[in-house]
């Protein structure tokens, strides 16, 4: 293919290829509606950092219905509501991401969400929706991405893939991780990820994080073909790119 031009596969074609289909009972988000609402994912990155100091999805406990009936939800924090997160939440009913925010105390909130799991979202969902916004506007030319998919496997099962696009003939993987701390297990868990989808002569995979990383983490990754960068990094947009552009 790098010397003589030869036919660009689809990404539905490539999963045909290694036996592979998708759930198509499972939602996922086109990196194109990603880009959408870049500025958003963009500054959630930003006070990420600052966000995880004062408030973690573990804090809140659900006062609505369980299992939800409709798209009410109601939260009580087990301190008041920080501002940062506050200040999260409008951010994201002004792109109409949810309605109707309001306090009805100090430790409570209430809104109605729209398609997405709100606490979810802010918790880490972010992360996958800033990915699909800095490649869908990389300069590549995808036969195919996603963000958020589900895949059937020849040999059963599923998998759910944070980032899985093609160009070139390449399969691009990316998984994300918000953890406070990144251990060994989730290079393994990229690692059987990859080799289930594609195997790992010829195809991308990275692993997008937001803890900090030991250097003998990052050199295993080398050893690994796996490729890491910290979502907080100022360049951070400039290497997934350049990693995914292979």
């Amino acid at each position: 293919n790098r010397a003589i031009p030869c036919v660009s596969l689809s990404l539905d074609e490539m999963l045909t290829v290694h036996g592979n289909a998708w759930d198509h009972s499972h939602a996922f988000d086109d990196i194109g509606q990603c880009r959408q609402l870049r500025d958003v994912w963009e500054r959630m990155r930003k006070e990420s950092r600052e966000l995880r100091r004062v408030w973690k999805a573990n804090d809140m406990r659900a006062l609505h219905d369980r299992p939800p009936k409709n798209s009410f939800r109601h939260f009580r924090c087990v301190r008041p509501i920080p501002k940062r997160l506050k200040n999260t939440l409008a951010l994201l009913q002004s792109h109409g991401l949810l309605s109707g925010l309001r306090y009805p105390a100090p430790d409570q909130v209430c809104y109605e969400q729209h398609g997405q799991d709100i606490i979810k979202l802010i918790a880490g969902g972010w992360l996958e929706r800033w990915l699909g916004a800095v490649l869908a506007d990389a300069g590549i030319a995808w036969r195919g991405a996603r963000v958020s998919a589900k895949v059937l496997e020849k040999g059963g099962g599923s998998q759910e893939f944070d980032f899985l696009g093609a160009h070139r003939n390449h399969l691009v993987y990316w998984s994300c991780k918000t953890d406070a701390k990144l251990t060994n297990d989730k290079l393994f868990e990229v690692d059987a990820l990859r080799d289930g989808i594609a195997g790992s002569d010829f195809h991308i995979a990275g692993l997008l994080h937001a803890a900090p990383v030991m250097p003998t983490m990052r050199a295993k990754a080398r050893r690994m073909n796996l490729h890491m960068v910290c979502a907080l990094e100022d360049d951070a947009a400039a290497q997934v790119i350049r990693i995914s552009g292979g």
